[in-house]
């Protein structure tokens, strides 16, 4: 009568991608790791690239209060503060080839953002933000507080909670005054977030126009 027995009985190494082997009398398998062939592809080179610059952005995030904001979104969604801001920015970088600004995003969060939102220049360190409530908002929603972050020329950013009337929800309108010494603010990110900052919306993108009468 003819014993059956296990292929580990007989035979223990590598067959192709599959090592078979003995351990304490029993039988294991486990595949071996693939070979990368060029591990420096042009895409691969691409994409580590727009992984570094991502990682380099949260970095400078981490250090401003934003990081409370993304703690707290990251926790809404049961996921990393990292995790969540990588998947939300990794596509507004280009590899070393620059920034999709309208793409990038400094806040998360499941506050609703404000609808029709536009920016005019009044002087050079000026601008009049202007929205519409259309949404039906509860009472504690109309005293969200504005918050504006300000991206220069040179990818260096700002912080700003206008301290000025005008700066809630409701208020559909506020006057925000640039940090002295940037000229060369270009855009900004617009977002609202709540008296205690337990709550935050994602931000809206806006170029600011080059002139006064120019309306974004």
């Amino acid at each position: 009568m003819a014993t059956r027995k296990s292929l580990f009985d007989c035979f223990s190494g590598k067959l192709g991608n599959v090592v078979l082997y003995t351990r304490f009398g029993k039988g294991f398998v486990r595949m071996c790791p693939t070979r990368v062939n060029n591990p420096r592809t042009e895409l691969q080179m691409f994409y580590r690239a727009r992984l570094r610059r991502v990682n380099t952005f949260y970095s400078a995030v981490r250090q401003t209060p934003l990081a409370e904001i993304w703690r707290i979104a990251a926790r809404e969604v049961n996921t990393g503060a990292n995790v969540l801001f990588n998947k939300m920015n990794i596509r507004a970088f280009n590899g070393e080839k620059g920034i999709f600004y309208d793409r990038l995003h400094f806040t998360a969060g499941s506050l609703p953002l404000a609808e029709e939102m536009r920016v005019r220049r009044l002087s050079e360190r000026e601008v009049l933000l202007t929205w519409k409530n259309i949404a039906v908002l509860n009472k504690d929603r109309k005293w969200d507080r504005l918050l504006v972050i300000v991206m220069m020329e040179n990818d260096l950013f700002d912080v700003i909670l206008p301290k000025v009337p005008g700066s809630m929800r409701w208020d559909e309108e506020a006057v925000v005054c640039l940090p002295e010494g940037t000229k060369e603010v270009k855009y900004l990110y617009c977002a609202f977030v709540s008296g205690n900052w337990d709550k935050c919306s994602d931000n809206q993108f806006l170029e600011i126009p080059d002139s006064a009468e120019s309306v974004r």
